[in-house]
């Protein structure tokens, strides 16, 4: 559905563009910064209302971690 994107930021570093979109008013479901890489953004999905999580997530052995920020 499109509902998600990866994005590696320019011009700033990945933490600084995660805690803009974290703090701002743009409605995203989930963000993340995955594997100290790229930043995952969510949208909700259509009539749900907007979780704001806020995480970061690695792999360890084959499976993803999430740690709420």
């Amino acid at each position: 559905l499109g509902g998600a994107a990866d994005i590696v930021p320019t011009g700033m570093g990945l933490e600084e563009a995660f805690d803009k979109i974290r703090k701002s008013d743009i409605p995203y479901d989930q963000i993340i910064i995955e594997c100290g890489t790229w930043i995952h953004v969510s949208c909700a999905n259509v009539g749900e209302k907007p979780r704001k999580m806020a995480m970061t997530g690695k792999r360890v052995d084959g499976k993803w971690i999430y740690a709420k920020v």
